[in-house]
């Protein structure tokens, strides 16, 4: 309720079409309106974005109305490490995904 009552649409639009690290690097958090008012208020969004980063994630940044916060990793290796890393974090959930490319959803 609170990302939606308080959030402002900005109604700009972004299309990432270069998925280089290097773009994906370049991305800020705040590409995603929801972002500005749910971390203010909110300020274990920043602190799991930050610990993404500091853990080598490329770009960390809000899912959709804030269910969640991701990260995303150059490998699996590397994603594999942040898991077992933060898994001691007991009220934070973590779960390892995949990102799928098209052919994989057909």
């Amino acid at each position: 309720k609170d990302a939606y009552s308080d959030c402002f649409i900005s109604a700009r639009q972004t299309t990432i079409s270069d998925c280089s690290w290097e773009n994906l690097a370049s991305l800020s958090p705040d590409l995603n309106d929801f972002w500005i008012t749910l971390a203010d208020k909110y300020p274990v969004l920043k602190e799991c974005r930050d610990a993404l980063m500091s853990e080598g994630a490329v770009a960390a940044g809000l899912s959709g109305s804030g269910s969640s916060v991701f990260g995303i990793f150059p490998d699996g290796s590397s994603r594999d490490r942040v898991v077992t890393v933060f898994s001691n974090k007991k009220e934070w959930h973590v779960l390892p995904c995949e990102t799928l490319n098209n052919h994989t959803y057909l």
